[in-house]
């Protein structure tokens, strides 16, 4: 959490955990947290919330939060309702998608965001906005079909292209060969840092299925850059190279033009805060 002023500056309020049993204690744990800025002296203005969830189009409501007590809740509107200030709710890929648009050193006229973590989600901004779909659930990347009839997917689907591309595949595939099944993420990047060949086997899996999926998604959007982030992305240098190459083959030579600049995130675990600030701010009155 974070006080944010406009121009940017953030000043950290310290780390919260997120309660998982109660709407009621997640709307206090941010109550708490604007207590806390006025107590440091800042007067909050409006506040912005990044939630890992299905987000409605008012920017208010959360749908369907796999791993909180959110279903069809207003977070925004009772948050508003308690504190007095506007309020706006984003899902986290959106947010962090837009944190890293306004990052880019120019604005470009189609941009995707691809975040790599637990599982896959996807942003994309058209001409400076963010494309959120009739319904607010645009972009759920991760859930796009990979293999027909393939591996199950919390979604309830088949194949879904997070099964094969996120942290989460990664280490699945890698436990499942011998001597490293009780292996998590960090054993597995510090493996593929000593050059382990199954660690090293295992991001040259995610690398192919991400250049797969990311040459399908170029085909629906046509991006000038493709930034890739997320806690898996901290280990781009073990699957970046394969990711490009096979981006390039899918596309294939007929399309080379397509191929977009593909680029690390800049701002890592605050891309969701600096977005979400950006966008309360811009919900406050002119005037």
């Amino acid at each position: 959490m974070a006080a944010v002023v406009a121009g940017g500056t953030t000043h950290p309020l310290g780390e919260r955990p997120t309660p998982t049993d109660d709407p009621a204690a997640i709307e206090d744990v941010v109550v708490h947290a604007l207590d806390a800025a006025r107590a440091a002296g800042r007067r909050p203005a409006s506040i912005g919330l990044s939630v890992a969830g299905l987000v409605e189009t008012d920017r208010s409501t959360v749908a369907l939060a796999p791993n909180l007590p959110l279903r069809e809740h207003d977070l925004g509107g009772r948050l508003r309702a308690r504190t007095g200030l506007p309020v706006v709710v984003e899902n986290d890929v959106n947010a962090a998608g837009w944190g890293e648009y306004l990052a880019l050193p120019a604005p470009v006229s189609s941009y995707l965001v691809v975040m790599v973590g637990t599982g896959l989600g996807g942003a994309f901004v058209a001409d400076g906005h963010l494309v959120r779909g009739v319904a607010g659930l645009a972009m759920e990347v991760g859930h796009l079909v990979h293999e027909a009839d393939g591996a199950g997917c919390g979604c309830g689907g088949r194949g879904c292209w997070e099964q094969y591309a996120s942290g989460t595949a990664l280490v699945q595939g890698v436990r499942r060969t011998a001597d490293a099944a009780g292996w998590t993420g960090r054993d597995v990047q510090a493996a593929a840092d000593r050059g382990d060949p199954v660690a090293l086997a295992g991001f040259a899996g995610l690398g192919e299925a991400l250049g797969e999926g990311l040459a399908d998604l170029v085909l629906l959007t046509n991006p000038e850059v493709v930034t890739l982030g997320g806690g898996v992305a901290r280990s781009a240098g073990h699957f970046l190279g394969r990711a490009s190459q096979v981006l390039a083959a899918r596309l294939g030579p007929n399309r080379a033009f397509l191929v977009p600049e593909l680029r690390l995130s800049v701002l890592g675990p605050v891309a969701a805060l600096t977005g979400v600030a950006d966008l309360a701010l811009d919900r406050l009155p002119v005037g």
